[in-house]
């Protein structure tokens, strides 16, 4: 019989629906802690700031259990425990790579700034370049861990990959906050 952890940890539906009840900087995988940090304000900022990343954290990191983890695990047949060690990983580096492709997407934006006419179509320039950018850096992140640590053929790490790269991004979050 399975534990109550065990449960939790493999039902689909858990990260869905707490990323569906979070506000628009939580949404995705999106742990967009600059929303956090730059509009919340107060004596106890600090506190408040690291329980919120915190708790991102640990949503971003059972949304890559489904969507990465539970591939490997149950197509591929990789153990659990290394894999769910890895995502530990993972999380904390896509974070850094979704950085990555932020700042990929702002020197991008910068480059066609002759070519943008309004302010408005630079901001849209800006959510479609942040969202490729991110989604190129979260695709690679990805692709490593599955293709190298985790040793899937190149096919079925690239649909992991893939899978993750359009799902997970964290550039979803801008989407969602201009509709």
């Amino acid at each position: 019989m399975r534990s109550i952890r065990e449960h939790v940890c493999t039902w689909p539906w858990f990260p869905i629906l707490a990323v569906a009840l979070l506000p628009a900087v939580a949404r995705a995988d999106a742990l967009d802690v600059g929303g956090f940090v730059l509009r919340y304000r107060g004596d106890n900022a600090f506190p408040v700031i690291l329980l919120k990343c915190a708790g991102l954290l640990v949503l971003n990191y059972a949304a890559n259990l489904v969507v990465i983890g539970l591939p490997a695990i149950l197509w591929q047949r990789r153990a659990k425990g290394t894999v769910a060690k890895d995502l530990i990983w993972l999380t904390l580096l896509g974070q850094v790579a979704d950085r990555v492709g932020a700042v990929a997407a702002l020197v991008v934006v910068l480059c066609c700034g002759g070519v943008l006419r309004s302010l408005e179509e630079a901001a849209v320039a800006a959510v479609i370049a942040t969202f490729v950018m991110s989604a190129v850096a979260v695709y690679l992140l990805t692709f490593h861990f599955a293709h190298r640590r985790w040793m899937i053929e190149k096919r079925p790490g690239s649909y992991i990959s893939t899978a993750t790269a359009i799902l997970c991004n964290p550039a979803w979050s801008l989407f969602l906050m201009t509709l």
